[in-house]
């Protein structure tokens, strides 16, 4: 009312009146600023309400009163006010000011800005010393929190575990004050309250810095993070042309150029993260879009600033900045137009154009710009972040970023003779960039063009070396694209090809960093993929690299899984161990791989590391693998040949070939159905001819599968394999199908006229041999095929291989029944009943008819050695087929007699067909022996029996150790020392007494003869004596020899046997036996065995003793199943070994092992 009625008497000439109300309002204005200025806490009330309602009669006073005048005192006003008191009061009163008609005046704003401006500084948040407080609070805070989270409390010190989200809110003055800069930025962005500039320039002097430091304090998720960065924005939007440099001006009067420094380098890392970090929702791309047009014009601002003032003195920090804040603009997806729409594309080039190639020029400016021992100092620091520039899929971008790696390579070339650090960076950071989804072929295409054609055209010396580089880093993206490309795939299988393909290719160049990540890349699929075999196999390949000494693991092979492991002889334990259990573990059983891996370590903790503490536990171990070898049942993996045909498939399975690794008993089928669910649009070719050329490029999936057999390796020059011929079937099954990369397969074809009654004569093979690039086991289930070869197999060799392979399935289901006698019946009866009685392909008869006529022979006289091998293999399973029968016939139960009759009878009359075919050869085919089978049988048997007596040997211990009066018992049943000169031993049977030494007789001493029973079998009468030619298959020649009875080598070396016993009366021996019984008496264990009267001389008996103790662990071969004449020539004794016997000391006679029966009766362990 009062200014009302001062405006009406202004109106009517009253001076005087308008002097008296300047006056009021004057002393009025001084009046609440000594009430502004009292800092009594009593007077707080009513300083809260002067700020509040003198802002309500800005606009009605300021019709009356002088504008100018007006605002100096509103800013004496507000500066009365004491810095930190009523804070909320004064902001929320001078953003009233600003928001009147007072503010809007250029003059009035002019004297009003500096106070606006001044109030809003201190309150910044970089500049609120209640968020400072805050954020010390916050990091005790998070301390606090780990430690209680690490123990389990929920206080620590008695300071309760607050949630850290509680701690980082701003002040409520901070709010004010950045909604008071946001207000005061509206309006001098407005169009008609007349020049701005001063004001702007204003601001920018008092506040740019400010601002810019205050955005770095805070997060993208703070709250009011998008206001400070739309200030921003607007400040430098509004910047005049020319005032960056007058600004900057002001910083140089410092010649430290220290607050120049600070300034240049907080714009640069804020700009860095605006571009790294999205201030606003994706959905604002036009907000963002002019964020970062106005940031690139600021950008190009710094760069004169940078250039002119951080050169000389050269100060790199700044220059780093730059690069890498000039690579965040260019790089951030916001600016990625490839994966705009068209429309959207096309509107933002008419309005901004390509900002990214205004970036890269200024880059590329920058950079050479500087001189080459300035550039030195980025090398090779700055090799990752011009990396991402240059991966930007942008081809002209690409031309302008890769120069620049020639260029540092020629800057370390120069410095160092070598470009290795430059290589060395540019492939690490290449492999995290491809493998984060970065880069594609063009990249690969542009780098490999302008590189090489850079190196080509150096004159440094850097052309040779440098192609070099070009091409391996060539060769890296490919595999790295290819292993890209299927790394989101749920089926691990091409994965591993791609991580294997890196392996080998990192292992060719040397780069063992790289080779180690890869290497446990595949070590994870493995075990994600219960492959622990491979598992194990590719830890092998890091435990390699490794030795067994003290040093320090290099940086370079340090394992992820153990990085607390730093010597690498504790690595490589570590390693050995994990590999260890891979093998042992019951998805894999291979324990032979393990045993590998144990005996190296048993090694080095016996010879090396003198760790014998560990010994006993790793022997154990090694002891457990064996016996799982030989106790548990392992089926054969399967190999299959793979083909994958067709431009469909990736690059790096294309027109390739590969050998996989059947599943646990997994079938062609099975293995088809799985290949084609992992390629669900492949197609099988069902045909194993070379697929055609219009095949190969056709945009399709074409597999060919066949199954292929593994060919055992048998390398004379393998000690393993050296002695694999004796082994037991359980091994021996083993190897044939591990420790392989031979393979074969066959494709029959008929090449002439197919006969209609017999198309053996004219079915041919083409047989082909694979060799694949590592053996299996290995650490992977499949490898490429490296070399292949083909031959053609005529019709009667491929029947003299049907044969010869039918043979040997029989002699294994022999062998296999003779180490055990629970072998299942089940094979050995279909076996037996596909050989007698062939109702499918005809059998024998079929070959007969096929290459053993008169036509054949005169056709193909060449075959006639064919013909006659054909005939012997068909006499060959005589003997096995008899073998089989007898076996069949003692183990068959009553369900299976009617077939075991049937068999027999088939039997008979296959004997009687070969006495008709074949008797023209002279050979008697009922009385052919297999005295390689026979041995063989032999050994299986001593070896059985010498594990049943260790093992009876074992129980009898322990119960002996746990009882004393079986103690007592055992110990009373020792043969006590006896001066008798002879007594008399009835032979009864094999470990009938376990405490004897002797396999075939309880021997008592005796001067002179000896009589002793033999322990090979019976012996065919009928045989020996006759003029009969005999005809015994070797196995493992598959051929048959004749032997006369009257001159053969059985027949030399027993007669040499024969001289030695003339010469040395005291070691004649002969056998009695009964024939008649058709058994030997029963040992009272079920064994039936020869029974006898054996005598023999002191000195005989105990070295036949030590001979055949030797023989049941397989040391000494088993003499021939051929008995010698009876009764006037000897026996030929198995052949003596050297050894040194210590004579008995009748004085002090050795003392009985503790705890064990005594061995045999003269005291002798």
């Amino acid at each position: 009312m009062v200014i009302c009625c001062c405006s009406i008497g202004s109106d009517e000439g009253g001076s005087e009146i308008e002097a008296e109300f300047e006056s009021s309002i004057e002393s009025l204005f001084s009046a609440m600023g000594r009430l502004l200025a009292t800092p009594e806490l009593t007077f707080v009330n009513a300083q809260k309400g002067c700020l509040k309602y003198i802002p309500t009669i800005i606009d009605p006073l300021s019709t009356v009163f002088s504008e100018r005048r007006l605002s100096e005192l509103l800013v004496e006003l507000i500066a009365r006010v004491e810095r930190g008191r009523i804070g909320i009061p004064k902001l929320t009163a001078i953003m009233d000011i600003v928001k009147s008609r007072l503010f809007q005046n250029s003059v009035s704003r002019t004297t009003l800005l500096p106070i606006v401006a001044d109030n809003i500084k201190h309150h910044l948040p970089g500049n609120d010393e209640d968020l400072k407080r805050r954020s010390q609070e916050h990091a005790k805070t998070r301390s606090r929190n780990k430690v209680g989270k690490m123990i389990g409390l929920e206080a620590v010190e008695g300071h309760a575990i607050i949630p850290i989200s509680e701690t980082s809110k701003h002040s409520e003055e901070t709010q004010k004050c950045v909604e008071l800069l946001s207000e005061v930025m509206d309006i001098l962005y407005s169009t008609d309250i007349g020049p701005t500039h001063p004001d702007i320039s204003y601001m920018i002097h008092i506040l740019l810095r400010d601002i810019i430091y205050s955005i770095g304090t805070i997060g993208v998720n703070d709250p009011m993070a998008g206001n400070m960065v739309a200030i921003l924005m607007s400040l430098l939007r509004q910047m005049p042309p020319g005032l960056f440099s007058k600004f900057i001006y002001t910083f140089k009067a410092d010649s430290t150029k220290t607050e120049l420094f600070k300034f240049v380098n907080d714009a640069l890392v804020v700009f860095k993260n605006l571009f790294s970090q999205c201030f606003f929702p994706a959905v604002w791309s036009e907000m963002i879009l002019l964020e970062n047009n106005i940031l690139l014009a600021a950008l190009e601002q710094f760069t004169e600033t940078v250039k002119n003032d951080f050169v000389d003195p050269f100060e790199q920090i700044p220059w780093n900045n730059f690069f890498q804040c000039t690579v965040a603009f260019l790089t951030q997806e916001s600016l990625q137009l490839e994966s705009f729409s068209i429309v959207k594309r096309a509107r933002v080039l008419s309005e901004y154009g390509d900002m990214r190639l205004r970036a890269a020029e200024l880059i590329r400016q920058m950079w050479f710009s500087l001189g080459e021992r300035k550039r030195i100092q980025f090398v090779p620091g700055m090799v990752g972040t011009f990396l991402d520039m240059a991966l930007v899929p942008e081809p002209t971008l690409r031309r302008v970023a890769i120069p620049i790696f020639f260029d540092m390579m020629r800057c370390d070339f120069a410095q160092n003779s070598s470009f290795q650090q430059v290589e060395d960076e540019l492939i690490n950071r290449l492999v995290e960039s491809i493998e984060s989804g970065k880069g594609d072929t063009g990249f690969r295409d542009i780098f490999h063009e302008t590189m090489v054609s850079s190196c080509e055209n150096d004159h440094m010396g850097l052309r040779d070396s440098g192609l070099r580089m070009v091409d391996t880093v060539t060769k890296l993206l490919d595999h790295l694209l290819d292993y890209r490309e299927v790394i989101d795939e749920v089926d691990s299988g091409s994965r591993m090809t791609c991580i294997v393909n890196l392996l080998d290719f990192s292992m060719e160049v040397g780069r063992k960093e790289l080779y180690l990540r890869y290497l446990y890349k595949l070590h994870d699929l493995h075990v994600l993929s219960q492959n622990f075999t491979e598992a194990g196999f590719t830890l092998k390949l890091h435990s390699r690299q490794l030795e067994w000494t003290e040093d320090e693991v290099p940086h370079y092979l340090r394992s992820p899984k153990y990085p607390q492991l730093l010597t690498q002889v504790e690595l490589k334990e570590a390693l050995y161990k994990d590999i260890i259990q891979y093998f042992d573990d019951e998805a894999a059983k291979s324990w032979e791989c393990a045993i590998d891996v144990c005996d190296e370590l048993r090694q080095q903790y016996a010879e090396e590391l003198f760790s014998y503490s560990q010994l006993p536990e790793i022997l154990k171990h090694m002891a457990n693998l064996y016996e799982k070898i030989l106790k548990s049942v392992r089926f054969e993996p399967g190999y299959f040949r793979v083909g994958f045909f067709g431009k469909a498939f990736p690059s790096f399975l294309q027109d390739k070939i590969f050998v996989y690794r059947g599943r646990r008993s997994e079938k062609l089928n099975d293995f088809e159905t799985r290949m084609l669910e992992r390629f669900p649009h492949a197609e099988l070719l069902r045909s194993l001819n070379k697929p055609s050329l219009e095949q190969r490029n056709s945009n399709a999936q074409l597999l060919q599968i066949c199954n292929v057999d593994p060919v055992m390796n048998l390398d004379g020059n393998n000690k393993r394999m050296s002695g694999m011929k004796y082994a037991e079937e359980s091994i021996r099954r083993y190897y044939r199908s591990n420790d392989v990369n031979k393979f074969i397969f066959s494709r029959p074809y008929h090449k002439e006229p197919k006969d209609p009654k017999n198309e053996f004569a004219s079915l041919w093979l083409d047989r082909y041999t694979l060799w694949t690039a590592s053996s299996f086991p290995g650490n992977m289930c499949w490898f490429p095929v490296i070399k292949e070869s083909s031959i053609q197999v005529k019709p009667i060799l491929f029947g003299i291989e049907t044969l010869t392979e039918a043979n040997e399935k029989l002699r294994t289901l022999v062998l296999a029944h003779s180490s055990n006698p629970n072998e299942d019946l089940g094979s050995l009866s279909l076996k037996l009943n596909g050989v007698l009685d062939p109702a499918v392909m005809g059998g024998i008869s079929n070959y007969e008819k096929a290459f053993f006529s008169p036509e054949y022979i005169e056709k193909e006289p060449e075959d006639a050695g064919h013909i006659l091998t054909m005939k012997k293999l068909i006499l060959a399973q005589v003997p096995l087929i008899g073998e089989c029968l007898r076996i069949h016939r003692e183990k068959a139960p009553d369900s299976l007699k009617p077939l075991h009759q049937k068999l027999e009878e088939r039997y008979d009359a296959f004997l009687n067909h070969l006495d008709e075919a074949y008797g023209d050869l002279g050979f008697n085919v009922r009385d052919m022996k297999d005295e390689d089978l026979q041995r063989d049988m032999e050994r299986l048997q001593k070896k059985r029996l010498a594990l049943n007596k260790k093992e009876e040997r074992q129980k009898a211990h322990v119960i002996t150790r746990n009882s004393d009066g079986m103690r007592s018992s055992n110990v009373g049943l020792s043969r006590s020392k006896s001066s008798f000169s002879s007594t008399l031993s009835v032979y009864s049977g094999f470990g009938q007494n376990k405490n004897t030494t002797t396999k075939s007789m309880a021997s008592i001493p005796r001067s002179g003869i000896g009589h002793r029973r033999s322990t090979q079998g019976s012996f065919d009468e009928g045989v020996i004596g006759t003029g009969r030619n005999l005809f015994l298959l070797g196995s493992s020649m598959n051929k048959l020899t004749s032997i006369a009875g009257e001159e053969n080598e059985t027949s030399s070396s027993r007669n040499s046997s024969i001289s030695s016993l003339q010469a040395n009366p005291n070691r004649f021996s002969f056998a009695l036996e009964n024939r008649k019984s058709g058994q030997w008496m029963n040992n009272g264990n079920g064994d039936a065995r020869n029974s006898g009267i054996s005598i023999s001389s002191t000195t005989e008996t105990s070295s036949r003793n030590s001979m055949e103790s030797r023989e049941e662990l397989g040391d000494d071969e088993p003499p021939s199943l051929i008995p010698p004449p009876l009764p006037s020539i000897p026996p030929p004794l198995p052949p003596k070994q050297k050894e040194t016997t210590l004579p008995p000391d009748d004085h002090n006679p050795p003392a009985l092992p503790p705890k064990k029966p005594p061995l045999n009766m003269e005291g002798r362990a």
